[in-house]
């Protein structure tokens, strides 16, 4: 069964070693000579939204006004602290410890989330492989900003581009094109 992060990772340039496709659902590639090995999926979206809308501060739902210095504290405190069930009880608690500001706590909370999920993905296959961020511009940005301060080579590739691009691939493997 195709889906498609699958059809999208076809449409990546050859050579790329990773892709992910952020969303809810994180979904990380390996890729070799263009076809996928193997996977990941990460609730990364929608655990974040959750925790943000029923988690903190007593149900109350603070702005989701960006703040990179928040988000950068979130992925520094990842990396930092492995054990995110501790982190993640003590994500209310940032303002009163000076990491980050009130404001700061959702995106603060999204740095966590997500440096979790590429700190995972970059553990199981490796830093220094380049990845292939594929998505829309805003969210693909913030992966990017991730992965580029944890080290790890990437590139954007916009989502219908790359789904584009798979069919081709796909069709033409097929002997339809």
């Amino acid at each position: 069964v195709m889906r498609g992060a699958e059809t999208q990772a076809l449409g990546v340039p050859p050579g790329t070693a990773r892709a992910v496709a952020p969303g809810p659902h994180s979904r990380w590639l390996r890729l070799s000579d263009g076809a996928g090995t193997g996977g990941s999926t990460y609730a990364t979206g929608e655990r974040y939204s959750r925790l943000l809308e029923r988690g903190l501060r007593g149900g109350s739902k603070p702005a989701r006004a960006w703040s990179e210095r928040g988000f950068l504290l979130g992925l520094d405190a990842a990396r930092a602290h492995p054990d995110g069930l501790h982190e993640l009880a003590d994500v209310h608690a940032q303002p009163m410890r000076d990491a980050a500001q009130a404001g700061e706590v959702p995106a603060f909370l999204s740095g966590l989330m997500i440096g979790y999920d590429c700190l995972r993905a970059l553990a199981a296959d490796g830093a220094h492989c380049e990845t292939a961020i594929v998505g829309d511009a805003r969210l693909a940005a913030i992966y990017a900003l991730a992965l580029r301060r944890y080290g790890c080579p990437h590139y954007i590739i916009e989502g219908d581009t790359a789904f584009c691009h798979g069919l081709w691939r796909i069709a033409r493997e097929a002997r339809y094109a």
